[in-house]
């Protein structure tokens, strides 16, 4: 069944399509939350590295590596993070930016490289958070 959206053809939809999106979004959540359930928030954020080292596989886009990085370093993996913040340097990801959105807390700022990967990224700039 298509549901009109708005002028002409390509305002039109298929109600299939849109199902098959919100059944595999409401799988996903459940399959967080039986994760959760069972693993703790260490188990979800292994699940979800796992998850985005296999879509990085297939395509390495920016924003996976980058969730590459962030999820190791919740892990307490900073060594794999940085290297993977450096992965993201040699492919000058502007994604890198949003590192600094962690918070004070952070404990990837106490660490000597995070300095250093500010140095490599030539960043410039006063940031909020320092």
């Amino acid at each position: 069944m298509l549901h009109e959206q708005g002028n002409g053809e390509r305002g039109f939809r298929s109600e299939s399509t849109v199902d098959d999106r919100e059944r595999r979004d409401t799988e996903r959540s459940r399959g967080i939350q039986r994760t959760l359930a069972s693993a703790g928030q260490k188990g979800v954020l292994r699940k979800t590295l796992q998850e985005t080292l296999g879509r990085w596989e297939k395509d390495h886009w920016h924003t996976d590596g980058f969730t590459i990085a962030t999820t190791y370093a919740d892990l307490g993996n900073t060594d794999q993070a940085f290297a993977w913040i450096d992965n993201l340097i040699a492919l000058r990801s502007t994604m890198l930016f949003w590192i600094y959105d962690k918070g004070r807390d952070d404990p990837m700022r106490k660490d000597p490289r995070f300095a250093e990967m500010k140095r490599k990224m030539a960043l410039r700039i006063e940031v909020w958070h320092e």
